[in-house]
């Protein structure tokens, strides 16, 4: 017969174990959750949706190349019917208020006076506005040019933007004057057919209302026609840009004709579509040259401890 009080140790013993011997054993599912539509909540926690905040652009992108990279000049004789009548409507406003900025300008047939030259800039961002550049280059110090914007009801008010009186630009240039500002903004407001697909083309106007006539580098090109053995000077491109933490801004880089020194433009407009500022440089030229071979050596370079057959 075995000792009871064996028995019951050794009981103890196996008990022990158990209960000391770790069990692998799967733990339980988690509760599947469903939201409650009624109270919004899910495993008692309440359910929010992520905030998304939308991306708010005065311009319309559909990730296409900018239409517009120059904007036609045409002068008064090459002129439709409508829009030479609608200017000749228009001479005697333009005169009061080129009169009325210090211009010595006086209407006459033909849409400019003697000594002065009028061009149509082709704006097709601003259809419904006829904008022409005046000017008048007569010697030393004599220098007058001035821009005008129509708007093609007949109805509208004229704007005039003055750039140059008599070899002089005013205190604040007209590339990033607060008039040019607030006659573009004016433009935009009234023109109802406003193209804001072609930013670019925009930008472009707003150069032409500031007296500038430029056309835009949007891709790396030269700025002149290249020459054997001479580096060629190439700009940054065109480009747009959208952000939720900085405003809306267009930058591109104006070649001027006649080989000016280019510049580059920042438009930087409010969320709502509002010229707000604008800033001018001069454009960084980066200087491009043709890659080539590395010159080789007639005579190896020999390493200390080398031994080289010169045969």
């Amino acid at each position: 017969m075995k000792n009871p009080r064996t028995i019951s140790f050794a009981c103890l013993v196996v008990g022990f174990l158990a209960a000391a011997t770790p069990s692998f054993a799967q733990p339980p599912a988690p509760p599947t959750c469903s939201l409650d539509s009624s109270t919004g909540k899910a495993c008692g926690l309440r359910v929010t949706p992520a905030l998304s905040k939308p991306l708010v652009s005065p311009f319309l992108t559909q990730n296409q190349s900018p239409e517009t990279t120059t904007l036609k000049y045409v002068s008064v004789d090459q002129l439709g019917a409508s829009d030479r009548a609608l200017l000749q409507s228009s001479l005697p406003r333009i005169v009061t208020l080129a009169q009325e900025q210090g211009f010595d300008f006086q209407g006459q047939q033909g849409g400019a006076p003697s000594g002065w030259i009028a061009r149509q800039a082709d704006c097709s961002a601003l259809p419904g506005h006829l904008l022409f550049s005046y000017e008048r280059a007569a010697g030393t110090h004599s220098e007058a040019s001035f821009t005008v914007a129509i708007p093609r009801t007949g109805n509208g008010r004229i704007h005039l933007v003055p750039v140059e009186r008599r070899g002089f630009t005013l205190y604040t240039p007209s590339r990033r004057n607060r008039i040019t500002i607030a006659i573009f903004n004016d433009l935009l407001k009234d023109d109802a057919r406003a193209v804001r697909s072609d930013w670019l083309g925009l930008g472009l106007c707003y150069a032409a209302l500031a007296g500038d006539q430029v056309q835009a580098v949007t891709t790396h090109q030269p700025s002149s026609p290249p020459s054997t053995g001479i580096p060629q000077p190439t700009y940054t491109t065109a480009s747009l840009s959208l952000s939720w933490k900085q405003p809306p801004a267009i930058t591109f880089v104006g070649l001027p004709p006649g080989g000016s020194t280019p510049r580059q433009w920042t438009l930087i407009f409010t969320p709502a579509g509002s010229l707000h500022k604008v800033l001018i440089r001069h454009a960084h030229a980066l200087a491009i040259s043709s890659a080539r071979e590395d010159a080789r050596m007639e005579t190896p370079v020999v390493a200390k401890g080398q031994v080289v057959d010169l045969k």
